[in-house]
């Protein structure tokens, strides 16, 4: 019998809802209340997830962050900090898996990464999968994700890159030696990201995103 999958989408919400989001499908998949879960979601203001093991005052600049209304806030996933405004697509899997040794956790990755490739192409767009969690098309980035366990509870979550992200508000918010950089440089940062935009010609509907 095939595992049964649930699809929800929660539209835009607070950065403190996604987390609570976040933390109650681990808890529930991981103490088998819910099946395995899709989650599509957005953020209603711009903010910063610090990696789960990260220090906010070596990642992010806390005084641009605060001047800006800019919300920090940490994952349960870890890897690197990421700053998230309105150009990207939010998704999260959280799937039972009590067959999976911690050593075949580079498998899921593997899985996770190839689900998202065949997502993409159904839209139209190249994309490819580079371990353990970038997404690229054709050498730029437009796709990323991090992963955790709780017991036989797997949890990944990333993004996609709808439209073009505002790289100044990013490179002045993370901890990125900006004063280092001239304009050539940030330019090249720029051309190093993709969307489904600037890919496609369009920005497409959330709901063809989201359905595909």
């Amino acid at each position: 019998m095939k595992p049964v999958w649930r699809v929800i989408d929660t539209g835009c919400l607070a950065c403190s809802q996604n987390l609570a989001w976040d933390k109650a499908l681990l808890f529930a998949c991981k103490e088998g209340l819910i099946p395995n879960t899709l989650r599509f979601f957005q953020f209603a203001s711009d903010c910063v997830l610090l990696g789960h093991y990260q220090i906010a005052g070596q990642e992010i600049r806390l005084d641009f962050c605060q001047k800006q209304s800019i919300d920090i806030n940490r994952r349960l996933t870890g890897e690197s900090t990421v700053y998230w405004d309105s150009s990207m697509l939010g998704w999260e899997v959280v799937l039972h898996r009590p067959e999976y040794a911690a050593k075949q956790v580079e498998t899921l990755y593997r899985q996770i990464g190839a689900a998202i490739i065949r997502g993409l192409r159904a839209l139209g767009v190249n994309a490819q999968y580079r371990y353990p969690a970038v997404i690229e098309l054709e050498g730029r980035q437009i796709g990323w994700f991090s992963g955790t366990r709780q017991g036989n509870a797997f949890f990944y979550q990333g993004y996609i890159y709808v439209s073009d992200i505002n790289v100044n508000t990013l490179l002045r918010a993370l901890r990125i030696p900006t004063e280092k950089l001239i304009n050539k440089e940030i330019n090249l940062f720029r051309k190093s990201l993709a969307s489904l935009d600037s890919v496609l010609g369009e920005t497409p509907s959330l709901t063809t995103t989201s359905l595909r």
